[in-house]
């Protein structure tokens, strides 16, 4: 797609959440990162939107919050709440918690009460 159109960030959104269809979650992480290094910085609403279907590749959305996921304290605490909500979609929910649960934790933030 590159060589042949111009940077799009429709075309970013297309190919990101037509990988994440077809349940290849590290391709739609490099396409997140393209995108951000094509100029087109995805925004938190975004983000949070391809976390949502990223609980079955928790992994890579751990990765993406930790590269794209910068801003407010708040805001990075709500991703990481958006990507345990996800998990409930992956074959083993309770460890792809536990494993974003303890990013979270390493990260320095707290949970709200």
């Amino acid at each position: 797609c590159k060589e042949v159109l111009l940077p799009n960030p429709a075309l970013y959104s297309a190919v990101i959440f037509g990988r994440i269809s077809v349940s290849d979650g590290k391709g739609a992480s490099e396409a997140l990162l393209e995108m951000d290094a094509a100029g087109f910085a995805p925004h938190q609403r975004f983000l949070i939107r391809c976390l949502r279907l990223m609980g079955p590749f928790h992994e890579e959305g751990l990765f993406l919050i930790e590269r794209l996921g910068c801003g407010t304290a708040d805001m990075t605490q709500k991703l990481f709440h958006v990507l345990m909500e996800a998990c409930g979609t992956s074959p083993d929910p309770s460890s792809s918690v536990m494993d974003v649960y303890t990013a979270f934790q390493a990260s320095g933030l707290t949970s709200t009460p």
